[in-house]
């Protein structure tokens, strides 16, 4: 790339290095998506005179492009930022916990216990009153009361259940 556009290797290694994280991400659709956003630079050009700035991509495209398609995360800690043979995770002879459900020692960033469902850490923002924002979540989303995995805590019988009998046990005391 350097010796046939010398004046764009600061843009095209920019591009290289977001389509390395694209196919990471996404290994079945980044060349799907790499062929769509060159055509789309090259349409722009050619008709337009427009000369795209391919270091930024196109993430709304990529979106599109990538959407629904299945994700490459690392298998021990369920990061996208690496493979599972690159996980430190995997270094420190880490054993996921295999039962239906357990605890781990340490919270998450905002203090709340980490919950595990079929070995896999529970989403803790799908079980908040918000829910889960985001496109692609790591997280299983499974509910920590009853570890269901069609509704979240707030909207759990089991939860709602519980909040009564406690609020019924205030009122009497």
């Amino acid at each position: 790339m350097g010796t046939a556009f010398p004046n764009r290797n600061e843009e095209l290694d920019s591009y290289l290095a977001h389509i390395i994280e694209t196919a990471n991400i996404w290994p079945d659709c980044f060349y799907e998506y790499h062929k769509i956003f060159s055509a789309k630079c090259a349409v722009m050009l050619i008709q337009h005179n427009i000369k795209i700035d391919w270091s930024k991509g196109d993430s709304d495209l990529r979106n599109m492009v990538c959407a629904g398609s299945k994700i490459n995360t690392c298998r021990k800690c369920h990061s996208t930022t690496h493979s599972t043979v690159m996980c430190s995770v995997q270094q420190q002879n880490f054993q996921p916990q295999r039962n239906s459900t357990s605890y781990r020692n340490t919270p998450d960033s905002l203090g709340r216990d980490v919950i595990f469902v079929d070995g896999l850490p529970v989403c803790n923002n799908f079980n908040g009153f918000k829910g889960c924002s985001k496109p692609y979540c790591k997280y299983i989303h499974a509910c920590k009361t009853c570890k269901s995995k069609t509704h979240g805590k707030v909207a759990c019988q089991n939860y709602k259940e519980g909040h009564q009998h406690n609020d019924q046990n205030l009122v009497k005391n």
